[in-house]
């Protein structure tokens, strides 16, 4: 069996997943205590060092990440949860306006809905970046996003 890589599988660091590749290419992972005395944990550190272990951990989480992401992208352009604006996409636009103007008959999602759209606000540059300390508290005491919509308006005209 030929070693292929190898990164930490749990937070504490005692466990290690290593794969190893048989005669016909097959991966095959194994799940390895770290520890003195384990012939296994010691046959891995032959192929790698401890300091390679942690970065090969870094990049497997880094890269886990980037992958649920994508996959929860995937999912929600599935759903329809997530809208693409462009020229020829119209639909996208008049579901944002939906989402501005309609009132939502489900009171728990209406507030949802209204804090996700206010912290959207917030992660603007122009709203972020403002002073106007006033119309900013407007914000986040808006009760529907119309009002929240309009005093956000209001700080990017000052602007």
């Amino acid at each position: 069996m030929k070693f292929i890589r190898a990164h930490f599988g749990n937070n504490e660091r005692t466990v290690v997943k290593a794969y190893y590749a048989d005669d016909e290419g097959n991966q095959i992972p194994y799940v390895i205590s770290a520890e003195d005395g384990n012939p296994q944990w010691k046959k891995v550190l032959e192929h790698i060092t401890i300091d390679e272990l942690h970065d090969a951990t870094h990049e497997y989480i880094k890269q886990s990440q980037e992958d649920y992401k994508s996959e929860v992208m995937v999912i929600a352009k599935e759903r329809g949860m997530l809208l693409e604006f462009d020229e020829k996409n119209s639909d996208s636009y008049k579901k944002l306006l939906d989402i501005i103007f309609t009132k939502d008959e489900n009171e728990t999602l209406a507030k949802e809905n209204l804090f996700s759209f206010k912290l959207a606000l917030f992660e603007f540059d122009a709203i972020k970046n403002s002073n106007d300390r006033e119309t900013k508290a407007k914000i986040r005491k808006a009760v529907n996003t119309v009002d929240a919509l309009e005093s956000a308006i209001q700080i990017i005209k000052q602007n």
